[in-house]
């Protein structure tokens, strides 16, 4: 955004007092008013001049004081009243700009340039609409006004109107081909409507312009990253700061861009090369708290957050993430409360909205006699994991309780001891009213759950006996029967870092001796399960798999299910079969807590493989080698054998 307009008088330049005429033949021989007012022999022009002189120097308590001593004289002196107005605005003063610059407006309404600053303020106040009016204003009695359209523009983007921030641009660089600027705004236009090989041509065309405008190369890399191409995007951004070494938003975006090709100390050292340039940068500050949660690092990632927050106390996304990483190192209580920021309205991005239900939600009042409704949100593991507080409310007396999930999950969700009514997503707006509803990840908090306090009673689902006789005659006769699932969503965050490149990598699994695998893979690695490689023969029976009460009536009959961090974990946790789940070194769900090898929230059911290190899952893989040769051994003995 550009700054004010604030530009000396030259004494060729037409007089600020609106005559017409050259300062020098107007202004600068005699003060405006003069005849009828015995205090104009006081030389306004001369003191203007010389408040100027202040203002562009930066001495704004000294421009300031002249300001006012010249409306002293002259209280209708347009040009006093808007540098007054601008002096004001940088002295962090809008209520007193505002005022000074409007009544400037007043006194000469026909000043393009008063326009223009006084969107400047409404802008910097973040009132918008106001500012895009002055904007307009301002071009309407300026057409080729070209400070306005970059101001303008940006308004446009804040507010949401896209297309006329472009048409803003476009209609710039009519007037000024070679408008640096303007392409790169138009490029961060277009960029915010998925147009990336459009913006790239706008970022490249400014750089043709200005070669060392470092802004553009920065912006450029952004879009590179977006079309997946990181190395070119390193490359702009270590050009960007080749040109503006000081360049904190370059030092962030490098380092967002190394943390995605895994280069997690060299991310950290950009992320910290800006904050030591710029201390109160609080992108700077989440993206570093990100990059060492990531890498179980969550105590450093703590401090990183909480710094964020000092300098922005409503920084949603800031608290959000300090809540995952208060979790994983088991911080409960504060973790909970800072958890409720996911539906933050000023979050970046949010999973959670609020359901616009007719009825209030639940903060934790009593709910004896009453009826309440769990509502979802996020993955199906998460609703699985919820159910457990079911019997909770009912154990607080509640009279009825509903929930709503999604599809997959009705059948299933029906076998939960205490829940009275099940209704999946697509029948929620038909919802009778109930005097409470409550987000399922919120019940933690109501009910102060802690380490030693989390309803961990197994099993809390059971599967349908009719789906488990119907599943058991396609299920292997003998031997130790495994479940396998080794990839989960491609749409996942982490999901890079979490799936497997493949089935072969669990191939050491094979030399177990007596086991039989069952695939119960959906979706992403369907195919190869259908195919597996040679060796490792399996039955596939994911994709006939319709729902997860299909899932838990084949689930409920394996010995056990090996699986990386997906819905299956939580299903076999809350059947209470037994269930190893392969961890990633990287990006580590919060509710694994730290280093642990078991987990509180499904006590005996799982076990945690770890990584040791970032796609190390050999060695991961090698541990539970040996632990299922034990677990085979185990249940081959004869019961009561020692």
């Amino acid at each position: 955004m550009r700054e004010c307009a604030l530009n000396k008088i030259s004494r060729n330049d037409p007089c600020p007092c609106g005559s017409g005429k050259k300062y020098k033949l107007c202004c600068e021989r005699k003060a405006p008013g003069a005849a009828s007012n015995p205090r104009s022999r006081v030389d306004l022009p001369a003191m203007l001049q010389q408040a100027i002189a202040h203002h562009q120097a930066g001495s704004l308590a000294q421009a300031d004081t002249l300001y006012g001593q010249i409306l002293q004289v002259q209280p209708d002196h347009a040009d006093a009243l808007n540098l007054s107005g601008l002096v004001a605005h940088q002295r962090g003063d809008a209520d007193r700009a505002l005022g000074f610059i409007a009544r400037a407006i007043e006194v000469r309404p026909a000043e393009h340039s008063y326009y223009y600053n006084l969107g400047v303020v409404l802008q910097a106040r973040t009132r918008a609409e106001e500012a895009a009016v002055c904007y307009r204003q301002a071009l309407v009695l300026k057409p080729d006004y070209i400070e306005v359209y970059p101001n303008l523009g940006v308004v446009l983007q804040v507010l949401g109107r896209l297309d006329e921030a472009v048409a803003c641009y476009r209609q710039a660089l009519q007037i000024k081909p070679d408008y640096a600027e303007a392409y790169s705004n138009l490029g961060l236009a277009l960029q915010a409507l998925h147009r990336t090989g459009e913006a790239i041509a706008c970022y490249r065309q400014a750089l043709s312009i200005k070669p060392d405008y470092a802004e553009a190369h920065s912006n450029l890399g952004v879009a590179l990253e977006a079309q997946g191409r990181p190395d070119e995007a390193i490359a702009s951004y270590r050009q960007a700061l080749s040109i503006k070494p000081d360049y904190v938003k370059a030092h962030s975006n490098l380092g967002v861009a190394l943390q995605a090709q895994g280069r997690a100390e060299d991310a950290i050292a950009s992320y910290q090369q800006a904050l030591s340039i710029e201390p109160d940068y609080v992108d700077a500050h989440i993206n570093l708290g990100v990059a060492l949660q990531a890498h179980d690092r969550s105590d450093e990632a703590i401090t990183s957050y909480r710094q964020a927050l000092q300098v922005k106390p409503d920084f949603a996304d800031a608290r959000f993430n300090l809540a995952l990483a208060l979790l994983h190192r088991g911080y409960f209580e504060e973790g909970w409360q800072c958890y409720e920021a996911r539906f933050d309205k000023n979050k970046t991005q949010r999973t959670t909205e609020i359901p616009a239900l007719s009825f209030p939600r639940w903060q934790g009042e009593d709910v004896r006699g009453k009826s309440i409704v769990i509502w979802p949100e996020q993955g199906m593991g998460d609703e699985i994991q919820s159910m457990r507080y079911v019997s909770l409310l009912k154990s607080a007396g509640a009279a009825r309780v509903t929930v709503v999930c999604k599809v997959p999950l009705k059948a299933l969700f029906h076998s939960v001891p205490g829940v009275d009514a099940v209704i999946d997503e697509t029948e929620a707006q038909e919802l009778a009213a109930h005097d409470f509803w409550e987000f399922q990840m919120s019940l933690p908090l109501r009910f102060a759950t802690d380490l030693a306090t989390i309803p961990s009673a197994l099993p809390y689902l059971a599967a349908d006996k009719t789906k488990q006789r119907s599943w058991s005659d396609r299920l292997p006769a003998s031997g130790v029967k495994v479940g396998l699932v080794w990839k989960g969503s491609a749409t996942h965050k982490n999901d890079a870092n979490r799936s497997l490149s493949g089935l072969a990598q669990l191939a050491p699994l094979w030399s177990v001796p007596g086991v039989t695998f069952v695939s119960l893979q959906k979706g992403q690695g369907e195919d190869e399960a259908a195919d597996p490689p040679a060796g490792q023969p399996l039955l596939h029976l994911g994709s006939r798999i319709e729902d997860f009460s299909d899932a838990a009536a084949i689930v409920s009959q394996l010995d056990l299910v090996i699986c990386v961090d997906t819905g299956i974990a939580h299903l076999a946790g809350a059947l209470g079969t037994p269930c190893w789940v392969l961890l990633p070194a990287i990006g580590t769900d919060w509710r694994w807590l730290m280093a642990r090898e078991d987990s509180p929230w499904y006590p005996g059911a799982l076990r945690l493989f770890r990584q040791t290190a970032g796609k190390d899952w050999p060695r991961a893989v090698g541990r539970m080698v040996e632990a299922l040769a034990n677990f085979s051994r185990l249940a081959a003995q004869p019961v009561g054998a020692d």
